[in-house]
């Protein structure tokens, strides 16, 4: 006669996609556990069959799709381990075409204790992916969003995010419309950032002043590129321009930048939330290049191309730049979140703003002079 050590509660049925990208919504589609305070990810899918099981003290286990979750959170006592099952198989796309759809059932995994009788208390969230109201049961079920549990980085991403998810409902109240709550974000960010933009736009045209003394340069020494270099750091140190600087507004730009797009993909915050016309959700990307979300993509790589060409240098390889970078982040945020994609845009335009700001300080002071 055996005696099992421990009983298993889970969920029988898996997570069924809601969203209009099923590509998207499978590809979230993920069982997570917390364990000794850190996120631990079931996915260890072995020929597209997962048959997973990690043991140690689990505070809460459950499984998520793209905006929602169902989790169970032991409340008595911890539970002992938790595991996966499920499978990965391509299926076909109701408009033609392969994805690959997972289906995962989890559960937990309870000792029995040395006890008469066993009495254990549980709590069930099944709910949308909503950062606060995650973070009210106090067991770090938050983290199921995965925002800030990258290794090595996501302490630096985690204060970003935590600040827009803050931010943005607060904005939301004052101008009832998400669309226009991100551009007036954009804005913020580009108020913020206006010092180290001005000190860039003030470094690029010193650059540009010194292009052809930095030309005659590498006519002098066109087989010595130590010697080149030597002497190009000589010439900026003597007029005083730093050649990186022109890099200080991405500095705040990228953790933001990472942060929203984690928030965004994860958080439901945006979820059927309409801006104007066509666009009426901010979370969603564009699916094919007929969709009509396209049409803010391509208003991104305009924005950034005009952006670009009034601010950069007329280097060859600036030139270069100009017209790959925006064609790139195209390809990028092709399917990203409009809300993501609508921040861009509108920080390329605030952008150009700057340059304006920045040729007006520039006459005054000659005019000065």
């Amino acid at each position: 006669m055996g005696f099992e050590r421990d009983y298993r509660l889970g969920w029988n049925s898996p997570l069924e996609p809601t969203e209009p990208d099923l590509l998207d919504d499978w590809t979230s589609m993920q069982a997570a556990a917390m364990m000794a305070g850190s996120r631990v990810t079931l996915d260890d899918f072995n020929d597209g069959v997962l048959r997973q099981s990690v043991d140690g003290q689990v505070s809460w286990l459950g499984v998520r799709s793209k905006y929602f979750a169902r989790v169970l959170i032991p409340r008595s006592r911890p539970a002992e381990g938790a595991y996966a099952d499920g499978r990965k198989q391509d299926v076909m796309k109701p408009d033609g075409g392969m994805l690959e759809e997972k289906r995962i059932t989890a559960g937990l995994k309870m000792p029995f204790a040395a006890a008469y009788q066993v009495v254990d208390s549980f709590t069930v969230f099944v709910g949308p992916l909503d950062y606060m109201m995650m973070s009210e049961y106090d067991v770090g079920l938050q983290d199921m969003l995965d925002i800030g549990t990258t290794p090595y980085v996501g302490w630096i991403i985690k204060p970003f995010a935590l600040g827009i998810m803050w931010i943005l409902p607060i904005l939301y109240k004052v101008v009832p419309n998400y669309g226009l709550v991100i551009i007036l974000f954009a804005l913020m960010v580009k108020i913020i950032t206006l010092p180290l933009s001005m000190r860039s736009f003030k470094s690029m045209q010193a650059m540009k002043e010194l292009q052809p003394k930095v030309e005659d340069l590498k006519k002098r020494y066109p087989k010595d590129p130590t010697r080149l270099n030597q002497e190009m750091m000589k010439l900026y140190k003597t007029h005083g321009v730093n050649p990186i600087s022109g890099c200080l507004p991405m500095l705040p730009q990228m953790p933001l930048f990472f942060a929203l797009f984690s928030v965004f993909r994860s958080t439901i915050l945006l979820r059927d939330a309409p801006f104007v016309w066509f666009i009426n959700d901010l979370s969603r990307g564009a699916q094919s290049l007929t969709d009509p979300y396209i049409i803010l993509v391509i208003l991104m790589i305009a924005a950034q191309y005009l952006s670009q060409h009034l601010t950069m240098s007329g280097t060859q390889q600036n030139k270069m730049f100009l017209y790959v970078m925006p064609l790139l982040m195209g390809f990028i945020f092709y399917r990203f979140a409009a809300g993501l994609v609508l921040y861009w845009t509108s920080f390329s335009l605030l952008s150009m703003l700057d340059y304006v700001l920045f040729r007006r300080s520039k006459n005054t002071q000659v005019k000065t002079a």
